[in-house]
Parts: C-alpha cells; sequence; structure tokens
C-alpha cells in the first residue's frame, strides 16, 4: 500500500522516507491502488505539493494506465462516463459502486491486445476518483483479471491456476509540469517481471490456440 491505513503497518512512503533520510519533506502527492505497479508521483518538499496537486485538481497532469481484462473488449466501446460513490466495507476497506448522486468519472479506453477471452486496453483516467478503472472496467463487463473486489472469485482463481496471480493494472505513464522549471515532462514505466509474465503467459495461450485452429 501507498499509504497507511486499516491493517498496515508499513506503507511505501514509509519506506521511501526510511530510505532517504535527508528528505524530510517526502509526501505522496497522489495514490495508486495496492497491487498496481508503474509511476507513482512524490514531492521532495511543500512547495512541490502544492504545485504539483494543483496540476492534478485542474487535470493538467495526464495519466496512462494498462489492464488485462475479461472477455473481448469491444472496439467501439472508447469511453465511459459513470459517476461513482465510495462506500466503507465492515473490515474498513474502501469498496466504489456506480451511482447517479456519486461524483462525476470519465474514462476513456483503448485496444492493445487481443487474447482469447482477454483483452489487454489502454486506459486514460480523465477524473481521478478512488478506483475509477476498476469500476469503470466492471460496469462494461470485463473486470481486471486479479481484481479482489471487482471480479467474481471463481474467475480468480482460475487465472491463478493459469499462473496469472495479480492485480493487471499498470500506471504505463504520466505527464505533468515541473514544479521549479516550468518544463513538461513525460514518464514511462515498464512492466514487471509480474505483470509481463502475465503477458507472456496470455500470449502463448493465443499461440496455442492458434496452432490448434489451423
Amino acid at each position: 500500500a501507498v499509504h497507511g491505513g486499516t491493517g498496515v503497518k508499513v506503507a511505501l512512503i514509509d519506506a521511501l522516507r526510511h530510505m532517504n533520510p535527508d528528505l524530510d519533506g517526502l509526501e505522496l502527492v497522489h495514490r495508486i491502488d495496492k497491487g498496481t505497479s508503474g509511476c507513482l508521483v512524490v514531492a521532495k518538499n511543500n512547495k512541490a505539493l502544492k504545485t504539483l496537486a494543483q496540476q492534478f485538481k485542474s487535470s493538467a497532469i495526464s495519466k496512462v494506465y494498462h489492464a488485462l481484462v475479461e472477455g473481448s473488449w469491444p472496439e467501439q466501446l472508447t469511453e465511459i462516463n459513470a459517476a461513482l460513490r465510495r462506500q466503507e466495507e465492515k473490515n474498513g476497506e474502501r469498496y466504489v459502486d456506480v451511482a447517479k448522486d456519486g461524483k462525476a468519472a470519465l474514462t476513456r479506453f483503448g485496444i492493445l491486445e487481443v487474447h482469447p477471452n482477454t483483452t489487454l486496453i489502454e486506459a486514460r483516467p480523465v477524473t481521478g476518483r478512488t478506483h475509477q478503472i476498476r469500476v469503470h472496467a466492471q460496469l462494461a463487463g470485463h473486470p481486471i483479471i486479479g481484481d479482489d473486489k471487482y471480479s467474481a472469485a471463481k474467475t480468480r482463481r482460475a487465472y491463478a491456476k493459469a499462473g496469472v496471480k495479480r492485480l493487471c493494472l499498470h500506471a504505463a505513464a504520466i505527464q505533468l509540469i515541473h514544479p521549479n522549471t516550468g518544463e513538461q515532462l513525460t514518464f514511462n514505466a515498464p512492466y514487471d517481471n509480474q505483470f509481463e509474465q502475465a503477458l507472456a503467459t496470455l500470449r502463448l495461450q493465443r499461440v496455442q490456440r492458434e496452432r490448434e485452429e489451423d
């Protein structure tokens, strides 16, 4: 987890502060869900924090996520605009659902790779709601693989048996304006080993199926 909460003794921000004792102003600028890999922005001081936080608030920062989802994502489904409402479960963990009285949430989607019963998609959240991409993917009928909140346990077990055991959501890129120089910067994060392995497993299944069909 990137920050402390219920059942979390040591979060990522705590580890970063421990690793960088000379930077006493380290703070998270935004958050990514536990289990999500990729880009995360951390400010070194309060000035940078305020400037970057304002960029997030004004949607000046753009983010690109990659996700492996269940089923065949429709080519015509390029945008989901559905308000989200955050709830609290009994165990203290967050859960989000679609609700007319929720906060506005907009995500744009594109297809990157098609596999048997699985699609690698690109998601660009225009707003920054909690679990936004995960809930919008579920709403589309194509939950993110390995999602322990918004996908079926039976399906998760089947993918785990095939070797895919993680939340298949990756913060691939982020674009922001440097808080001091004003320069526009883009950062890209390669897949970690687990996401790469999940993708390799699905690619192999696709090749095997194509051979069987031939």
